[in-house]
């Protein structure tokens, strides 16, 4: 590939790594560092100024989705992002955070007052919307933080916002709330989560699923990702996104971790007697990445279930990649001397540079499930299609392979194939399940036995 198209491809991508493909908004990412540097700009200001952040979403969006099909839920979004732009002051930061999720970013001077510029939203906000040859009234939850007194830093800032949003949702909708310190509960009950899930390790609540990755050109199994899920007494399984950042902020995910990696090691040895080109893949969350326990995990892990290091594919997210490029590299050298296999995975939302590539030792990048949803879909968009070639060609040409996640459909499995995508993963090449009914799946599906005699 020349220089001047690989600068295209990571121009492009650029862009679109740092914008959301429907409404062409910034992104969560644009959006977070964009409030770093605000705050950074104002805790430098001897006559300090506010900042607002500003959360918001669509109540009972699900139902205008189902009522107007997806692409018009889409359009709905696409009216709403434009609405939002339109009435955004010059200075002001409109970004989509996902979903119908929205959020703004408000710096105000001394004259400004936020009830008054919400107000402002609000009114034009209750505008009707055309969709169609339909004319809707929406109503939108939203959750205000101001800094610096609701907070002084950016997740803190966005958590209050968020609690503000649930609160407005809670009383009724279609109104906004600021926030207040009184909003406590969501906070107890994460104190109690926490608690419940340090009791979780010891009770053998913690349970291991398999999603299967299948060879993309020949379509046959060739490996699973491992993925945990909390089966709580009285909550029911709850997934990781609920409880990972509990267990991230406090410390639990470096035993949680060492075991998930030993759990699946131990799996997946036994599953390679019968298919020995089977390979397990493990995401590492930000602390174990970071943790300097993480070596001697992977050592013990491979070395105790006696299972090849080259078959172990370890994943960290682009966004972790960058936090430190120094202790980054340092790290996947150090891994891949033990001869494991690494992955970048929801590669195309973060920073997606060829300088970075090339000095991190990766053998695969993992495109985000947000580029592979919409592909043979009735509310496709071209862009997204461009995206993922795109990525697969600059894979190729730094002698990557490639691993799609997100697979909902015939065509999208098709698509992939034929621009040379290496591993296919989601929901139509299998659910994350259990061991036993992973191997029910190989065999039923793919027609591998994998069960122990």
């Amino acid at each position: 590939m020349s220089d001047q198209l690989s600068h295209h491809y990571e121009q492009q991508l650029a862009y679109l790594s740092l914008h959301d493909s429907l409404t062409d908004l910034p992104n969560r990412s644009f959006f977070i560092e964009s409030l770093h540097q605000w705050l950074e700009q104002l805790n430098q200001q001897k006559q300090r100024q506010q900042i607002a952040v500003v959360t918001l979403d669509v109540d009972r969006f699900k139902v205008y989705n189902e009522s107007l099909g997806s692409t018009g839920g889409d359009s709905l979004l696409q009216a709403l992002a434009k609405r939002l732009k339109l009435i955004a002051r010059n200075d002001d930061i409109v970004a989509r955070f996902g979903s119908d999720e929205f959020a703004l970013l408000i710096a105000m001077n001394q004259t400004d007052r936020i009830e008054v510029i919400a107000q402002r939203y609000y009114r034009l906000l209750n505008e009707p919307f055309l969709v169609g040859d339909q004319s809707l009234f929406i109503a939108l939850s939203t959750g205000i933080a101001i800094a610096p007194q609701d907070g002084q830093d950016v997740q803190t800032l966005l958590n209050r916002a968020n609690q503000a949003r649930i609160q407005a949702k809670q009383a009724g909708g279609n109104q906004f709330q600021f926030y207040r310190s009184s909003m406590t509960q969501a906070v107890h009950k994460r104190l109690a989560l926490e608690q419940d899930l340090r009791n979780a390790i010891g009770q053998h609540q913690l349970k291991v699923l398999y999603q299967a990755k299948i060879n993309a050109q020949t379509g046959q199994l060739a490996g699973a990702e491992a993925l945990i899920v909390w089966q709580h007494p009285l909550l029911g399984q709850l997934n990781p996104e609920v409880f990972i950042p509990i267990a991230e902020e406090t410390g639990l995910i470096i035993e949680i971790g060492a075991w998930v990696m030993f759990e699946a090691c131990r799996q997946a040895c036994l599953w390679r007697q019968n298919h020995p080109n089977f390979h397990i893949s493990i995401n590492l969350s930000a602390r174990q990445f970071l943790s300097d326990q993480l070596i001697d995990q992977v050592k013990r892990a491979v070395g105790i279930c006696h299972f090849p290091a080259d078959a172990l594919d370890l994943e960290i997210t682009e966004s972790l990649a960058m936090v430190d490029i120094e202790h980054t590299t340092q790290t996947l050298n150090q891994l891949k001397a033990l001869g494991v296999q690494l992955s970048l995975d929801d590669f195309g939302t973060g920073y997606s540079s060829f300088a970075y590539l090339r000095a991190f030792p990766v053998d695969t990048l993992k495109i985000d499930r947000s580029f592979i949803m919409r592909i043979g879909t009735e509310n496709a968009i071209p862009a997204d299609e461009k995206i993922v070639t795109a990525i697969i060609a600059m894979a190729k040409s730094l002698g990557l392979s490639v691993v799609a996640e997100g697979v909902e459909n015939a065509y999208q499995m098709e698509f992939l194939r034929q621009h040379a995508c290496n591993l296919l993963q989601g929901y139509y090449c299998g659910r994350p399940l259990s061991a036993h009914d992973f191997e029910q799946l190989a065999l039923q599906r793919y027609n591998v036995n994998l069960a122990s005699e």
